[in-house]
C-alpha cells in the first residue's frame, strides 16, 4: 500500500508539473507571438518613416535649389547690368545692394580679395574689414535681412 501511495503522489507531481509546464510554455509562446506582432510594426513604422526622412530631403533640396535661383534672380533685378557670376552672394549683400551702400564692383573686390588670401571670414565681413562700409551699416543689414528672411 505504502507503494500505491508513493505511485499515486508522484503520478500527481507529475501532472501538476507537466500542467504547470505547458500552461506556462503557452504563456511565454503568446509573449512570443505578441513582441512579433510588435516587431513587424515596428518595422513598418520604420520603412514609413525612411521613406518619409527621403521624401523631406528630397523637398529641402528643392527648396534650397529655389532660393538660390531667387538669389540670383533678386541680385539680377537689383543689378540687372552687372555681371555677377561667382560672386558670394547673402542675404545681406542683397540688403547691402539694395541700400545702395555697396556696389557690385565693392563685391567683386571683396571677392577677388577673399580668393586671393584664402580667407575664411564671411564677404559682408570684409567689406567692413576693406573699410567699404561701416559695422553700423552692416548691423542695419544684418537686422533688414533678418526681418525679410522672418516675414
Amino acid at each position: 500500500m505504502d507503494i500505491l501511495l508513493i505511485l499515486l503522489a508522484v503520478l500527481c507531481i507529475v501532472v501538476v508539473g507537466g500542467v504547470v509546464y505547458f500552461r506556462t510554455a503557452n504563456t511565454y509562446q503568446a509573449e512570443g507571438v505578441k513582441l512579433r506582432k510588435e516587431i513587424d510594426a515596428l518595422m513598418v513604422e520604420n520603412r514609413r518613416l525612411k521613406h518619409e526622412l527621403g521624401v523631406m530631403t528630397s523637398r529641402y533640396e528643392g527648396i534650397k535649389v529655389e532660393q538660390e535661383k531667387q538669389r540670383e534672380r533678386e541680385l539680377e533685378r537689383i543689378m540687372p547690368d552687372a555681371d555677377t557670376t561667382g560672386l558670394e552672394y547673402t542675404d545681406i549683400m542683397a540688403e547691402l545692394l539694395r541700400s545702395k551702400a555697396v556696389t557690385v564692383k565693392d563685391i567683386e573686390k571683396v571677392n577677388g580679395y577673399k580668393k586671393n588670401t584664402n580667407s575664411d571670414i564671411p564677404a559682408e565681413e570684409l567689406l567692413v574689414v576693406l573699410d567699404v562700409i561701416r559695422q553700423e551699416t552692416l548691423e542695419r543689414a544684418k537686422q533688414a535681412a533678418a526681418r525679410r528672411a522672418g516675414g
